[in-house]
């Protein structure tokens, strides 16, 4: 496993939380249906 600069690591997990903050509702929504669109075992 490659080290990682501490800041480095800080900034790039802020820069996802931004992006999932700005992913739109019709976004989330599509995503969060087709996690649970799963087939079920009979």
């Amino acid at each position: 496993m490659a080290d990682i600069v501490p800041m480095e690591f800080v900034t790039k997990m802020i820069d996802a939380g931004e992006a999932k903050v700005l992913t739109s509702t019709r976004d989330t929504l599509i995503r969060a249906f087709m996690a649970a669109a799963r087939p079920r075992n009979s």
